[in-house]
Parts: C-alpha cells; structure tokens; sequence
C-alpha cells in the first residue's frame, strides 16, 4: 500500500466518498467539510502541488470551477508546501461554498493592509524593492510575461508597479 493517502483512495485501499470521477482526477467529501458541497478534486497522478505539473494543475482547476460554479459564492483552494498549509503531499483543490452566515473567515488576514508588515519576508522585500531592485517597469514587465500572466502573481506585481509609481511622485 502507498504511503499517500489520496492515492490510497485512488487505488481503493482506503475509504472516501466519492462524489464524481473523470480518467484524470477524482472528487470526494473531505473528512471534515467546512461547509456544505465542500469538495476535494484529486489528480489521479501523483502530483505534489500545482508547480509541479501546470498542466495537471490547470485541468483540476477547470473541474473544480466548473462545479463551483454552481454555486453563488465560494473558495478553491490549494496548497504547494507545508509552510503554505499543504498537509497531504498530494496536489488537491477544496471547493468551499460560502454564504453570508457560514461561520468561515470572512477574508484572508494575512492580505490585510494592516498586517502586510507581518509578513516574514515583508521587511525584506521592501528593502529590495525601495533599493531600486525592481523598477515598477519590470514589475510590469514580469506581471504581463505569458509565464506569470495567469497566476496570482500579476495582481501582486501590477500592485506593487503601482505602489511604487506612487511612492516616486
């Protein structure tokens, strides 16, 4: 038996409520849904978190939106290291449907304004960015890069060229 939990599921030597399957990936109910319709999606392959393979990650992020989109507010969610909560070294996406009163974080705190200097690596970046390390023409340089443009990573970048602008005037 594998030491991998998910895959463990996928093979059938360990329980799980299946919710749908597909050739590439499966979906179950978490152990302990924070919500009603709470859904894993699981690549079939052995795949650590999403880096590592864009292109598994990209197919599970199609399946686990268009099941989101049933619903009229929710999370999808993954981790890529322990330091980033991951907690079963196996890529997965929780969709989380969210209402009004679900009893769940209304935001993420750690992106609030407030505590943005909280950060372990704040103090850091910011004494490399206001150090004339990146220009806020290479921020936008590197947010608009095929390679960057359909990640997270180029609202943070397009923000931090705007911060900057901001900043020289």
């Amino acid at each position: 038996m594998d030491s991998c939990v998910f895959c463990n599921i996928r093979d059938g030597h360990a329980p799980a409520k299946f919710m749908t399957s597909h050739p590439d990936w499966f979906a179950i109910e978490p152990l302990n849904p924070h919500a009603p319709g709470h859904t894993l999606f699981i690549p079939k392959s052995h795949v650590t978190h999403a880096g590592q393979s864009p292109r598994i990650a990209g197919s599970l992020f199609e399946a686990a939106a268009m099941y989101a989109s049933n619903f009229p507010a929710f999370n999808l969610l993954t981790s890529a290291g322990e330091a980033a909560t991951q907690t079963v070294g196996h890529l997965h996406i929780h969709v989380i449907p969210r209402g009004p009163d679900d009893g769940l974080p209304a935001d993420w705190p750690w992106m609030r304004p407030e505590k943005s200097g909280d950060h372990p690596h704040a103090q850091a970046v910011d004494a490399y960015l206001r150090n004339g390390g990146i220009t806020p023409e290479n921020l936008r340089y590197a947010a608009t890069h095929e390679s960057l443009s359909r990640h997270w990573i180029f609202d943070l970048l397009m923000g931090l060229a705007d911060t900057l602008e901001e900043a020289d005037k």
